[in-house]
């Protein structure tokens, strides 16, 4: 039994259970989704959980994924909506930069820049599709004293701290607006299920986890944690 304070960061797959889908998104989403704009290029959609939440009220949305089963899900299920566009892409392919064609003021990423290979070229192809101002909404699995068997199921290269994320959005021309650790006591259900217990696959969280999100989200509001399950960055392109 998996004893994890999980987070929808933490893997497309599970982003779509009723119990992730409740509080646990909601808590992440009141965070992302004010930062991004109108026409938002969503890197790496997964099943769409965020897509969905995406298209409620943005101009345009444009969901990418290299899986082209998720894509076609994503197709099939959002029909009725005009304002979407999905496709089978790498983020770390070339012709990324053919997105601009799509004038998109911000790009949303959620856990799938730890699964790029090449995490750098991915971020550096965000800026290639944004305006001056335009900026780059992270939610990324956080601290690499973390990265165990469950990084390793869910396809994770790598988890990220603030000085690494920082240096890499440094390196691609982004300028750091906002970065914060976000669920602190999700890090320790995740040592004990990738360090600990050497878990493979991920549980939805229980009911009490879903009790606990309310209280959690107030404290980390007022306090800034000093570390935790998940990363979460605002990024903008200088002026």
């Amino acid at each position: 039994m998996s004893s994890s304070v999980l987070s929808p960061v933490e893997g497309a797959d599970i982003q779509e259970s009723p119990a992730v889908e409740r509080r646990s998104q909601q808590w992440l989403s009141r965070l992302a989704l004010r930062e991004v704009g109108q026409r938002v290029i969503e890197a790496g959609c997964g099943v769409g959980a965020w897509t969905r939440l995406l298209l409620k009220n943005r101009e345009q949305v444009v969901a990418l994924d290299p899986h082209a089963s998720h894509v076609a899900g994503l197709l099939s299920r959002f029909q009725a909506h005009s304002n979407l566009d999905a496709m089978t892409m790498d983020l770390a392919a070339p012709r990324f930069r053919d997105l601009a064609r799509y004038q998109p003021d911000s790009v949303l990423c959620v856990d799938a820049l730890a699964r790029e290979k090449d995490d750098q070229r991915a971020l550096f192809n965000f800026t290639t599709v944004l305006p001056r101002g335009g900026r780059v909404v992270l939610l990324v699995p956080a601290c690499p004293a973390l990265f165990g068997s469950l990084d390793m199921a869910l396809g994770h290269h790598r988890r990220y701290s603030k000085e690494s994320l920082s240096q890499l959005s440094e390196s691609v021309g982004l300028q750091v607006r906002q970065m914060r650790y976000v669920n602190i006591a999700g890090f320790f259900g995740w040592w004990v299920d990738t360090r600990v217990l050497e878990t493979v696959e991920m549980a939805a969280p229980g009911a009490l986890r879903e009790r606990l999100v309310p209280y959690l989200e107030r404290v980390e509001r007022l306090i800034a944690p000093p570390f935790g399950q998940s990363l979460f960055a605002v990024l903008e392109l200088p002026r």
